[in-house]
């Protein structure tokens, strides 16, 4: 297989993808360390699709195990990593040295990726975009030349990351996947006849003429090190750079305040990262001769896809509750669990891993009853004090530990606190592989709206991860537009360096 015959280069691409997310899957949900992964253990379908085979060499490792040292070496030379062979050491770096001899096999027709150590990894990379580059002029007609390009780049900095001699310095298969995902978001904003997709900067830290070219291999791999984390930040900066999306409106009165109005306000943003999986909603209707005003803010795990279903159908679920209006918060709690096994039985078959925490604010007549699974927060001004009208839903905490364990779960540290050492959140809609510890059952909070609620922030953990309640509460209040407000949590959100999607509406009770 080589650059200049055989596959086109959009299937090779797919194929590296669909081989990170299956290798994903294997090291966090089911902590198996394939230890054979070569093209011959990796089958393609009449699609073209992959599917990694042939376990006989596997290892399980227990719930908070990483690493293993055998005195079997067992495996295929030429994918097995240095430290395997020379010291027995076991780990999931183990099969991303595999996976990146894999890419450059993809790439360039052979596994001999110490090509590399002849000239500087920078001119490795040239060469074999170089060669792409002769087969895209000739047969890339309906592609813009720069999407592959870019995509022929990154690939070949990654297979060459994966094959560093310290595992330390290899990336994870999740850390790939949001690479080339980051391509492929960037790809669609730009569109297909869009301009270049990576600016001059970027294209030179891969591409030096300097001084770079022809040091040695100990050089060359600091300056590879460099371009890939250059590439990632100029990517989540491109992502960022995007205006949020905001708005806003008036939705109605509320009794109890004198007729006053209710104004909200949104905004919304990636911020730093490549994929939006932040949905928020906001709706007024009528119930038995009831105006109901109700707002959400949903924030995505393992994908978009609960987020963005909870987002259609839990108010619309709500207000079908023959007791919504006599019996509001259980009619909450019931819906919330209802459609949380809706989902389930919609789409966790394609995503059994994704999930979506939930914060919800429901204002019938004059009474606010907040709702919420997860780590998505609610905070209320009320007589000038900033007060959390809900709680997160953290693993580590006492009693959400406690009723984990006792379903038969388990709760262990990997960057934080993580239920089944995957999910960062106890309580969630979907995640249906750790569904009997990752529960969707809301905690509720009600109380009467008076003249000294001043307004409502609901927001995703984006915010809260580098705000407080009480600056949060700080400065909105000087703000009167909720719109603004809104916009201006962002803005300080990501001026901290948030590394979330941030998503925020304020409600306005006068």
């Amino acid at each position: 297989m080589t650059e200049s015959c055989g596959l086109e280069w959009h299937k090779r691409f797919e194929i590296i993808r669909r081989i990170c997310f299956g290798l994903h899957y294997l090291h966090k949900e089911c902590n198996i360390v394939h230890l054979d992964l070569t093209p011959q253990n990796i089958l393609l379908d009449d699609n073209m699709l992959p599917k990694i085979a042939d376990f006989g060499m596997s290892r399980l490792f227990g719930q908070q195990q990483s690493r293993v040292i055998t005195q079997n070496r067992l495996g295929t030379l030429g994918y097995m990593a240095p430290e395997y062979i020379d010291n027995g050491l076991i780990s999931f770096k183990s099969d991303i040295f595999s996976l990146g001899v894999i890419i450059i096999e993809l790439l360039i027709g052979s596994r001999d990726y110490r090509q590399s150590s002849e000239a500087s990894f920078e001119h490795f990379i040239e060469n074999v975009f170089q060669k792409w580059r002769n087969r895209f002029e000739k047969t890339s007609k309906y592609t813009p030349f720069e999407i592959y390009s870019q995509q022929v780049h990154t690939c070949t900095a990654i297979g060459l990351r994966c094959v560093d001699s310290d595992p330390n310095k290899r990336p994870s298969a999740w850390d790939i996947i949001e690479m080339l995902n980051a391509i492929e978001s960037e790809n669609r904003r730009s569109g297909v006849n869009g301009g270049p997709l990576v600016d001059e900067a970027v294209s030179n830290s891969f591409f030096s003429n300097g001084k770079g070219s022809g040091q040695g291999n100990s050089n060359g791999a600091e300056q590879l090190s460099t371009s890939f984390a250059n590439l990632k930040e100029k990517i989540m900066q491109l992502a960022a750079s995007c205006e949020p999306i905001s708005g806003g409106g008036c939705t109605g009165f509320f009794s109890s305040c004198n007729g006053v109005l209710l104004f909200y306000g949104y905004a919304s943003t990636p911020a730093k990262r490549a994929l939006m999986e932040d949905f928020y909603d906001t709706q007024i209707d009528s119930v038995d001769g009831v105006t109901v005003q109700m707002f959400g803010v949903y924030d995505g795990h393992g994908g978009a896809i609960a987020a963005e279903y909870v987002k259609e159908h839990l108010f619309s679920n709500l207000i079908k509750h023959p007791e919504f209006i006599t019996d509001t918060k259980a009619a909450i709690s019931e819906t919330y669990n209802h459609t949380d096994s809706e989902f389930l039985k919609a789409d966790s078959l394609q995503a059994p891993m994704a999930g979506s925490t939930a914060v919800t604010a429901i204002i019938v007549g004059d009474r606010l009853l907040v709702a919420n699974v997860g780590d998505s927060r609610a905070i209320i001004c009320k007589g000038g004090q900033a007060i959390a009208v809900s709680r997160d839903h953290k693993p580590d905490q006492t009693d959400e530990r406690q009723r984990i364990e006792d379903a038969g779960g388990f709760v262990m540290w990997d960057g934080t606190w993580r239920v089944g050492g995957l999910v960062p959140v106890s309580r969630a809609f979907g995640n249906k592989l750790l569904k009997q510890y990752v529960l969707a059952d809301p905690e509720v909070k009600e109380e009467v709206l008076d003249s000294s609620h001043e307004f409502l922030i609901l927001a995703s953990h984006g915010l809260w991860d580098v705000v407080t309640n009480e600056e949060a509460v700080e400065m909105v209040k000087p703000i009167q537009d909720a719109e603004s407000a809104a916009k201006r949590l962002l803005q300080e959100a990501y001026k901290r360096e948030t590394s979330e999607n941030t998503t925020v509406i304020i409600v306005r009770f006068r």
